[in-house]
């Protein structure tokens, strides 16, 4: 019902080097609901530069039916000041036949303009599969 992850990564990066720390935390309540948190703190050096990052996530996973699915990711980086989301919904109406209606939205945090959190970029898309066996 609850787990925890912890990591942590080094290696070459371009000219430089990288390593990051990962900690994930999930909680499964009942069947069907999952939720995820997580934090990755990465430090980037160069020859000349670095720079060091903080991202954090959030994970819903709705399954109502095995064929019925909603999920969301929402995550924010402390670089690019940008908070994003992705919203899925997908129904499978037989093996092979699939509708996804999936949403993103991007707001940007900026400061300089005295706007907190404001749309930089949305749009929605519906996919449908259809799979004709012979």
């Amino acid at each position: 019902m609850v787990s925890g992850s912890i990591g942590y990564e080094a290696g070459g990066f371009w000219t430089g080097n990288i390593s990051s720390l990962v900690l994930g935390l999930t909680i499964r309540p009942v069947p069907g609901i999952n939720l995820s948190s997580g934090y990755t703190h990465s430090k980037v050096t160069a020859e000349n530069s670095g720079f060091n990052t903080n991202l954090f996530q959030l994970d819903l996973g709705l399954d109502f039916t095995p064929d019925i699915s909603f999920s969301s990711n929402i995550q924010f980086d402390d670089v690019s000041d940008i908070l994003g989301s992705n919203t899925r919904f997908r129904w499978i109406i037989t093996p092979g036949t699939d509708i996804y209606c999936v949403y993103n939205h991007n707001w940007l945090n900026n400061s300089t303009l005295n706007r907190r959190l404001f749309t930089i970029q949305q749009g929605a898309i519906m996919k449908i599969i259809y799979n004709y066996r012979f």
